[in-house]
């Protein structure tokens, strides 16, 4: 033979016809690769089907791979902007509550004044009474707000807890196990420990649901 032929040529010259006509599977530009990867002239059909399709089910797996790779950062992606977004609701909240809280605040110093100059005992018991009525407002409403910021974040953070699973359920199942188990476990210890309030704490931060007699 010519010193200057081309092997790879060559070597696909003496495929059979079966062979080459199941290399047609192919794309012509990966052919000669996989030509060069396997001893595909002393193949038997069977072993070159089997390899084709070895190599058609690598190059699936990797597409299936790559798309839920980009899946995952997608919904990364996204969760990431659901916890700006909460974030900003938090800090909404907070900036009303100290809205509220200046206003009470200069409410109370409107009374206290008016107090100090108040001429008669029956105008400042009245204004006592007014004021302490105030300044228990003032307590309930710190309370009230304070509770609706911190269940707000809960709910939320179970809402995006919820989707972090399901976006592992389809990604790695195993892992979305391990992590509802852990979320299911804190779930529980959060729930006794809010059976009796206040919580009848024993040692080690376990709780006791069962009132001691006190003697």
């Amino acid at each position: 033979p010519d010193s200057g032929s081309n092997p790879k040529s060559t070597l696909v010259s003496i495929l059979t016809y079966t062979q080459a006509l199941i290399l047609l599977g192919i794309p012509e530009e990966e052919r000669e690769e996989f030509i060069e990867k396997h001893d595909v002239e002393s193949m038997t059909k069977s072993e070159l089907q089997q390899a084709v399709k070895d190599r058609d089910q690598v190059i699936q797996e990797k597409k299936d791979l790559q798309k839920d790779l980009d899946v995952k950062s997608s919904e990364i992606t996204q969760l990431s902007a659901q916890a700006k977004s909460l974030e900003e609701q938090v800090n909404d909240c907070q900036a009303k509550y100290l809205t509220e809280q200046e206003k009470v605040t200069l409410k109370l110093k409107e009374l206290e004044t008016a107090k100090e100059e108040a001429p008669s005992a029956k105008e400042i018991a009245e204004l006592e009474n007014k004021l302490q009525a105030e300044k228990s407002q003032s307590s309930i409403s710190k309370a009230d707000a304070q509770f609706t910021i911190h269940r707000d974040i809960i709910l939320n953070a179970y809402k995006e807890l919820s989707q972090i699973l399901s976006a592992l359920n389809r990604i790695d199942p195993e892992i979305k196990e391990n992590y509802r188990e852990k979320l299911h476990t804190m779930l529980q210890n959060l729930a006794k420990h809010v059976e009796v309030w206040p919580p009848i704490i024993t040692s080690n931060l376990s709780i006791n649901t069962t009132h001691s007699r006190r003697s």
